[in-house]
């Protein structure tokens, strides 16, 4: 008999299966494993989501009624709704006192006059979060919970992110991968920093600070492994990775404190500076950023859920979302509704989710090795790809919507090619090492590219399943791809910070591009090719020509997984792992 997975444990825990030694043994391996009780978090999450999208709708129906007015009320709903969450918290804190395995559940937050600038809370967050203590022994964090000075607080894998608010009413808002200590509980081999404020310490990762106006002598200290950044009244992003810090001072102002040589610059509002790991003779200095655009034109938060993967229709009009449970659902962005219930297509995470280019398909994939083809009009099921050794990490349809390209993983990455109408394969490619995170196919349909984990870029012929190029020049893996409409260009973007141009007539690298904070996850051309979109935590515009950044945009707490330039090139959208849909304006100087 095959072994249940753990989503299917899971499962059968929230709808009372478990019984007698299998229930002892679930709870036991739930106090002990951090990652199983995140996944019952996060499948609590969606059954309230499932049931507050079921029961609004049975509430609509009612309207048509006079007793409508009887009913429940909206807080109501949501209330009952988000009781499955609660629950589902509560069980596993009860839990992990039963066995012993964790310390018990933090204390609250103290209040009013004794509160410590030493305390935080954890405000929101999404995917995994952990809290370390002084043990070291990392445990699922929960929503609201207390963070006493000294813990550490982890965001770890693509997607996750939390917001942290300090009892000053500071928030820091962490970006994917992080791992940030609460108050002056400092590495033993970094000196306490020489100001006497509120302080945290930003290990690695990035983080969207909002500090709030502080004592002249007491500003909030972020310090890293390179640098103190000592904030008055500002809003900044920080990044600390091996090679330095980076400050980008969007607005009010701080001060830089190199700690190779304790060398202190001033950053006002649109300055950046970087301080580097070992003592450089380049001249430390602020620099200027492009000015930041903050205010979106129009931001959508209700029916998302816990998003993991989404793309965009071609007329923009619609946001396809996969979910870490394995539900898709479709968002109509004009009317912010949901254009049918959550689908589920599998009990594990939806890695890669694409719209067809008319509009009528979607397809979903993730862990479970099988490759989901949906109605985009009202999520009925049409067919199950199947054939695949590894997990799905990655698919693109061709520009007729004829073919449906796929990259996994595996030693060499498994990337196949389907005939969409027939469901047959007609091509399965290998050359990567460790493999693949992102697909797309030249505008004529011919050309397939492949971005690996290897950090190498691939141009496949697709009729004579062969490499045509082979690109190797970024510096760790390749998350993102995007041709422009001529195909005259290939854009590549990943982990290492950088944006490539390839020549696609000369197979060269044609500019490079700078100057981001994190993983790049997604990239757009306009559609005349003149502008060139990238996205980690914000979203930053380029001049091709010019090879001029000419704006930054910035509002996502998380990362940016999906955007979507408007034909007449005059706004972009934007979908985050924050749950949040943002539509810009950009200014007509910079289109």
């Amino acid at each position: 008999m095959t072994p249940h997975s753990d989503q299917d444990q899971v499962q059968s825990y929230l709808d009372g299966e478990l019984a007698g030694d299998a229930l002892t043994a679930f709870e036991q391996r739930l106090a002990a494993e951090p990652a199983l009780a995140d996944l019952l978090l996060s499948l609590s999450r969606e059954e309230a989501i499932l049931t507050e999208w079921a029961r609004s709708n049975a509430v609509q129906a009612e309207m048509a009624s006079p007793a409508a007015s009887a009913g429940k009320s909206g807080f109501r709903r949501r209330l009952e709704a988000m009781l499955f969450f609660t629950a589902a918290a509560a069980v596993i804190i009860a839990i992990l006192g039963k066995f012993g395995s964790n310390p018990p559940a933090p204390s609250p937050l103290p209040v009013g006059p004794s509160e410590s600038a030493d305390y935080a809370k954890l405000e929101d967050m999404h995917g995994e979060v952990y809290v370390v203590r002084g043990s070291g022994e990392p445990m699922v964090a929960l929503m609201g919970q207390a963070l006493p000075s000294g813990a550490r607080l982890q965001t770890k894998g693509e997607g996750s992110y939390a917001v942290v608010k300090m009892s000053d009413s500071s928030r820091f808002a962490l970006g994917n991968d992080t791992t940030f200590r609460i108050g002056s509980a400092m590495p033993s081999s970094d000196p306490s920093p020489t100001v006497d404020g509120p302080q945290v310490y930003l290990e690695e990762g990035t983080v969207a600070a909002d500090v709030p106006q502080q004592p002249a002598n007491r500003p909030m200290v972020v310090a890293t492994p390179h640098a103190e950044v000592r904030i008055a009244d500002s809003r900044a992003s920080i990044t600390s990775v091996p090679r330095g810090t980076r400050i980008e001072q969007e607005k009010g102002q701080a001060q830089l404190v190199r700690k190779s040589d304790g060398q202190a610059i001033d950053l006002q509002t649109g300055w950046f500076a970087v301080a580097p790991a070992q003592k450089s003779t380049e001249q430390f200095k602020p620099q200027p950023m492009p000015t930041a655009i903050t205010q979106a034109k129009m931001i959508v938060r209700e029916g998302i859920g816990p998003l993991q993967s989404a793309a965009f229709s071609p007329d923009g009009a619609r946001l396809a979302i996969g979910a870490a449970d394995g539900t898709v659902r479709v968002l109509n962005l004009t009317e912010s509704q949901l254009a049918w219930p959550p689908v589920r297509t599998g009990k594990a995470q939806v890695r890669a989710i694409a719209f067809a280019p008319n509009g009528s398909l979607v397809a979903a994939t993730g862990d479970d090795k099988q490759l989901k083809l949906v109605a985009a009009g009202d999520g009925a099921e049409l067919a199950t790809l199947k054939n695949y050794k590894h997990p799905i990490l990655c698919l693109a349809f061709s520009p007729d919507g004829s073919l449906l390209a796929t990259g996994g993983g595996g030693k060499q990455g498994e990337i196949k090619v389907w005939n969409v109408e027939a469901r047959l394969e007609i091509a399965s490619l290998s050359g990567h090492t460790n493999g693949v995170l992102a697909v797309t196919f030249s505008p004529d349909g011919r050309s397939l590219a492949t971005g690996g984990r290897d950090g190498s870029v691939k141009l496949w012929d697709i009729a004579a399943g062969k490499e045509r190029l082979n690109l190797t020049a970024h510096s760790s893996q390749v998350n993102a791809l995007a041709f422009s409409a001529d195909g005259a260009l290939l854009a590549s973007a990943g982990k290492d910070m950088t944006v490539k141009l390839w020549d696609m007539t000369t197979g060269k690298e044609a500019r490079t591009f700078q100057g981001l904070s994190g993983d790049v996850r997604a990239l757009a051309f306009s559609a005349d090719g003149k502008r060139l979109a990238a996205a980690d935590q914000t979203l930053r515009l380029w001049d091709l020509e010019a090879g001029q950044q000419l704006g930054i945009f910035k509002g996502h707490r998380g990362g940016i997984c999906a955007m979507s330039f408007a034909a007449d090139g005059k706004h972009i959208t934007t979908a985050g792992w924050d749950r949040t849909i943002r539509s810009w304006d950009i200014p007509e100087a910079q289109r």
